[in-house]
């Protein structure tokens, strides 16, 4: 897909960040 914009780009790769830091966050309050 050639048509991707580089803005939808970064907003791709700043959900994935965001889910990690979700995930990390999750794991980190269960274990407390």
């Amino acid at each position: 897909m050639i048509g991707m914009t580089r803005r939808e780009e970064q907003g791709q790769a700043i959900e994935k960040l965001g889910a990690k830091l979700l995930l990390q966050m999750c794991l980190i309050g269960s274990r407390s």
